[in-house]
């Protein structure tokens, strides 16, 4: 079975292909040989996942690509003590690299009593048949300093209840609870119910 992967992140590849069925192969949109780039103007991430996952869906078909389906996925961060500063816009709602938005991020919520912060992780799956979503949280507090490590954007400010940063856990750790693993878990509990195995 041939999937779409809506991206040519390579970290993106790695991670849904380790939770994926084994008969599962994932494509790259390089390897399919698209060059898309679908406007994402959804509110909420589902939306956003919806539009890359069908804008993708019929490229295939336009190209009549050997493809079973299409996976996409998108990422909205809210910070409950402003909900509208950031939402799906994470790379886009503060100029200049994911460093700079966690600065900016720092010192909007300098004074800020309420520093709660999760991430909404929507990965959908669109095929002949059918768009479906499947969704995973991962709740914190926007902590009071930049800590190194390993992750992405937001994970370096992202503090857990133990207070660690997301940035701080082992990939072991990753594996088992940020938002992409869990949600890619779940699709391929789907997928598997799907192909009888």
């Amino acid at each position: 079975m041939k999937i779409l992967l809506a991206t040519n992140n390579e970290n993106k590849l790695k991670d849904m292909q380790k939770f994926l069925p084994s008969h599962v192969t994932l494509i790259t949109l390089n390897e399919a040989g698209i060059c898309l780039e679908p406007d994402e103007n959804g509110d909420i991430p589902e939306e956003n996942a919806r539009i890359k996952a069908e804008e993708f869906w019929n490229e295939v078909k336009r190209k009549n690509l050997d493809i079973t389906a299409v996976v996409a996925d998108d990422v909205a961060v809210y910070v409950e003590a402003f909900p509208e500063l950031i939402g799906v816009k994470a790379a886009r709602w503060h100029k200049g690299t994911s460093e700079d938005r966690n600065n900016k991020l720092l010192e909007i919520m300098k004074n800020e009593k309420n520093r709660n912060i999760y991430y909404e992780t929507v990965v959908s799956y669109k095929d002949e048949h059918e768009c479906l979503f499947f969704k995973a949280y991962n709740y914190g507090e926007v902590s009071k300093e930049i800590r190194e490590g390993t992750g992405f954007a937001y994970d370096f400010i992202f503090k857990l209840p133990d207070g660690r940063m997301l940035s701080e856990i082992s990939q072991d750790e990753r594996d088992g609870m940020i938002g992409r693993a869990v949600a890619a878990r779940e699709l391929s509990d789907y997928i598997k119910t799907k192909m009888d195995l």
